[in-house]
């Protein structure tokens, strides 16, 4: 009797047992379909060689040559420079991560187009080779701010020394002061009389030079004032 029942009774266990694993083999989650990879992001706009030359000849050539050759120790060659760190280099100067007096100002008014055209512009150019320094041929920033304020010396001096009441001397001055105070003039912060007005022709690169002139001169001795007490000042400064 124990037999006869065994024998149905088995078939319905592993018949159970079947229709179990069909079913837990059907509800499991069917692995997720990948995504595709996202696309790269499109590439920047290439520069224009050409239109960077055109405003290299404007605003830069003075200090890093026609050809991108450094017309001076210490102003480094730009040609065939890596484009990618002329980017780089352009932007840390917009954004005032770099500093430079003359190089912030001029960056700063770059458009994005801007910095890509000059920055495969000088790409493009052959680089310097190690014997073409151009110290012989070429003046230095002092030399040339030296050459720049004579524009100044009628009534600052020509070594930035006033002789003249009422007149400030720059001699030994701070160089960045004096960038700034000739930024003021030339955005007419500062009031200006016709003397001053020449300022306005200066270009950044220009003002820095005859600021490093000017901070470079050594200050004369001076006299003591005639009237008032110096020493009642003292305590007052």
């Amino acid at each position: 009797m124990s037999g006869e029942f065994a024998g149905p009774a088995m078939k319905r266990l592993l018949l159970g047992m079947i229709c179990a694993l069909a079913v837990a083999g059907c509800s499991k989650e069917e692995p997720a379909t990948p995504q595709p990879a996202a696309k790269p992001a499109a590439e920047r706009a290439p520069g224009d060689a050409k239109a960077g030359q055109k405003f290299a000849d404007a605003e830069c050539k003075s200090c890093h040559g026609e050809d991108g050759g450094s017309v001076a120790p210490g102003i480094p060659h730009l040609a065939g420079q890596r484009e990618n760190y002329l980017l780089s280099a352009l932007k840390a100067y917009k954004e005032g991560k770099r500093a430079h007096a003359a190089l912030k100002v001029i960056a700063e008014h770059m458009s994005e187009a801007d910095v890509r055209n000059v920055s495969a512009y000088y790409a493009s150019l052959p680089s310097v080779g190690l014997g073409a320094s151009r110290d012989a041929t070429h003046t230095s920033p002092y030399e040339r701010g030296k050459a720049r304020a004579t524009t100044c010396t009628s009534c600052h001096g020509h070594d930035g020394n006033s002789a003249t009441a009422g007149v400030p001397s720059l001699a030994g001055q701070q160089a960045k002061y004096l960038i700034l105070a000739l930024q003021e003039y030339v955005r007419g912060d500062r009031k200006v009389s016709p003397t001053h007005a020449v300022m306005r022709a200066l270009s950044p690169l220009e003002m820095e030079a005859v600021a490093l002139y000017f901070a470079s001169q050594t200050p004369g001795e001076r006299a003591a004032p005639a009237t008032g007490d110096p020493s009642a000042g003292a305590q007052l400064s």
